[in-house]
């Protein structure tokens, strides 16, 4: 298989494909750039004070002094903020800073990296693949002996290493804009790590299905509307009207009038700190409790609209990433601590693990001509 492997990397890098994608990645690096110019946190200089401006405008020293990098408490009591209870002066010089902004420019700028990777795998995987039937390089492999099975894991793993590949490159792109902007984001490891994994097996699920139907019908077309539906569907938050509809049919779970009561009088009384908010992954929805005891919820919706719900939860691997980058108001950290990446995480998995046995069966059974 390393013969085959090392084959399908020098046909690689001899054509025009690989190139092509660095080409198209540098320009997409234009996305991130624009972002980052356009924030008044990170590029704290285009919000300096000039001649003739009002003396209310913030200069960048000021703003500076309210980043992460300039306060006292660490990057996990950012993440936790208005996720687990408190002491009221470190609550209070959380919200008085600006890291709340910046882990959620962070997160918006992570959602982008697996986006125009995702077009590119869509396009490669018929162009490259398809002129391997087409131009009879899968037949002379045949011929020498090597089996389906083996080429089509060393397809698979062509498409992974392309797929981590520029998923890396993005990443190296934001890394160097920080250093140019002198940010220092405010990244917790426990909650950014598995957010990028689950951005490169988004992406891995859409190079699987996308190389499974090309392999299994031989049809450039289908594998490219298959991979650009998939791709539409997983990077963009199709799931969301989804979630609409089923948090629609929820009603609070008792009085309402009273839930609410009882929820503004604890944080009138004790403050908003001493709240910790779970993300009930039976509900699906935020959890409010106070010493142990919930102080509001929502009750669960009928049965069968929960099993819908649940459907489309299984089937999206990309509903955390979603609920993040469309601010729904669920902080990063606790749809971490739920354990929402990491189902998604297996769910991607999943679709791997079935859509790759499906190709290889259909590619066995099809006689390469």
């Amino acid at each position: 298989m390393k013969k085959i492997i090392s084959g399908m990397f020098f046909r690689l890098f001899k054509g025009y494909e690989i190139w092509v994608i660095l080409v198209l990645l540098l320009m997409s690096s234009y996305l991130f750039i624009g972002s980052f110019r356009a924030n008044s946190i990170v590029n704290a200089d285009c919000y300096s004070t000039v001649d003739g401006a009002d003396n209310e405008t913030p200069t960048a020293e000021d703003i500076r002094s309210l980043c992460f990098a300039s306060q006292s408490f660490s990057v996990y009591d950012a993440y936790r903020y208005n996720v687990e209870s408190m002491p009221r002066d470190l609550y209070e010089s959380i919200e008085n800073s600006y890291a709340l902004d910046e882990i959620s420019f962070l997160f918006t700028t992570l959602v982008k990296v697996n986006i125009f990777p995702a077009i590119l795998i869509v396009i490669f995987i018929p162009v490259f693949f398809g002129r391997m039937f087409s131009d009879g390089t899968l037949k002379n492999l045949l011929a020498c002996g090597h089996s389906k099975s083996k080429i089509y894991l060393s397809s698979l793993i062509l498409t992974a290493v392309i797929d981590t590949a520029m998923i890396l490159f993005n990443l190296m792109v934001i890394a160097a804009l920080c250093l140019f902007y002198k940010w220092q984001p405010p990244i917790y490891m426990p909650v950014v790590l598995p957010f990028i994994i689950l951005e490169l097996m988004i992406l891995a699920v859409i190079s699987a299905v996308s190389l499974a139907v090309m392999f299994g019908s031989n049809k450039k077309a289908a594998s490219f509307v298959t991979g650009f539906v998939l791709a539409i569907g997983m990077l963009f938050p199709v799931d969301i009207y989804g979630y609409h509809a089923f948090y629609s049919l929820r009603l609070p779970a008792g009085d309402p009038n009273a839930i609410l009561q009882t929820y503004n009088d604890t944080i009138k009384e004790k403050g908003p700190n001493v709240i910790d908010r779970e993300f009930d992954l039976s509900l699906m929805d935020e959890v409010d409790y106070y010493e142990g005891q919930a102080v509001f919820r929502l009750d669960k919706a009928n049965a069968g609209a929960g099993n819908v719900f649940i459907t489309i939860i299984c089937c999206s691997p990309s509903f955390a990433v979603h609920l993040i980058g469309n601010n729904f108001g669920f902080p990063s950290y606790m749809l971490a601590k739920s354990g929402l990446m990491t189902i998604n995480i297996a769910c991607s998995a999943v679709w791997i693990l079935l859509s790759t046995p499906l190709g290889y069966l259909a590619f066995r059974r099809k006689e390469v001509r």
